[in-house]
Parts: structure tokens; sequence; C-alpha cells
């Protein structure tokens, strides 16, 4: 197997499997249709990218010489994570709201999302030292650019794509916060999850 085709399966696995980012995606295109969706998509990647190239840029060195401020780094995404998710669940609770005023996510949110989200650090960390290790560095930082701009792109439309179809079971209000409730006890879980593989891991003490 190549050098390539490892990164596109790491990149693939992490891009398709529920995170944050698939949620907040889901969750606006079944909210605010394919042109919120669109915005969702484009905030995630452009967040994802700005840690790529912190990552190329020497963080990845940082966080190797300090493991604290990796550690600090993941608690407080984690932390982050669950007040998204616990939030989502108070709005669902309140009275009846608009189509689309619960769970929405701006395009400068989703980007700020992406650097308190320790699965995202992980797989761009993983990434650029697979990468480093076999090419030179322009062609390392071409590549990973190239991945994960294409890889990500597919995966989230496919989730969006499953929130547009579940737009219109959406109509009223009884269903709107159920699905608010549910996205947002997923968020928790993935918090809850995440700090549980940084354990593993030996991210933490």
């Amino acid at each position: 197997m190549t050098v390539l085709t490892s990164l596109s399966v790491l990149i693939f696995v992490a891009a398709i499997t529920p995170g944050p980012n698939n949620l907040a995606v889901l969750s606006a295109a079944a909210h605010r249709g394919a042109a919120g969706a669109s915005r969702a998509i484009a905030g995630v990647l452009l967040g994802s990218l700005a840690l790529l190239a912190l990552a190329l840029a020497g963080a990845d060195e940082l966080f190797t010489s300090q493991p604290r401020v990796r550690d600090a780094i993941g608690f407080l995404g984690c932390a982050y994570l669950a007040f998204l998710g616990a939030r989502m669940i108070a709005q669902s609770l309140r009275a009846p709201t608009a189509p689309g005023a619960v769970a929405s996510y701006g395009m400068a949110q989703l980007v700020g999302l992406q650097f308190a989200n320790p699965k995202a650090w992980t797989l761009v960390l993983t990434a650029v030292a697979v990468a480093r290790g076999a090419m030179q560095p322009a062609s390392a930082a071409l590549a990973l650019t190239t991945l994960f701009l294409v890889i990500p792109s597919v995966c989230l439309a496919a989730w969006a794509w499953f929130g547009l179809r579940v737009m219109p079971r959406l109509e009223h209000g009884a269903p709107r916060r159920w699905f608010d409730r549910t996205m947002g006890a997923l968020l928790l879980a993935s918090a809850v999850a995440l700090l549980a593989d940084m354990s593993r891991s030996s991210l933490l003490p």
C-alpha cells in the first residue's frame, strides 16, 4: 500500500465516521437546506486547511515538545463540544421556535470548531507525520492539501444529503425538537468518546 493510499484511507475513515463536523453539517442541511449545508461544509474545510497549515508550519513539533499544550487543547476541545451538545439539548427543550432557529452554525463558527476539535487535530498531526516520513516537504504539503480538500468534501456532502432527506420530516415542532435533542446527545457522546480515546492513546497522564 502506497503512502498516498494509506493517507487517503486514514482521512476517509476519519471524515465519514460520525463526529462533530458531520453532525454540524447534517444539522445545517436539515434546518437550512442546501445553502446552509454548503456554508457548513466550507467552514469545516477552511478550518481543516488552517489546522493543516499550522501543522506544516511546525505546530506538530510544538505538540511533541510541549505535551501539556496538546493536552490543554484536547481538554478545551472536549469541553467545547460538550457545551455545544448541551446547548442544543437545552434549546430544544424551550418553547417551539421557527425552523432553523435551533442548532445553526455559521461558517466562522465551524472554522473555529476545528481548532477545538481533538479529532481534527489528531487527524491532521497524524497525516502530516506520515507524509513527512515518506515525501519531500513540498510534495507532502501539496498531497495533504489535495487530500484534505477532496476526501472530506465528498464525505461531508454525503452527510448533507442525508440531512436534506431528513428535513421534510422536520416540518412540525415536535419532530424537529427531537432531532435537535438527538444531535445534542451525539455531540456530548462525541466529546466523551474523544476524551476516552485521548486517555487510551496516552495523550493524557
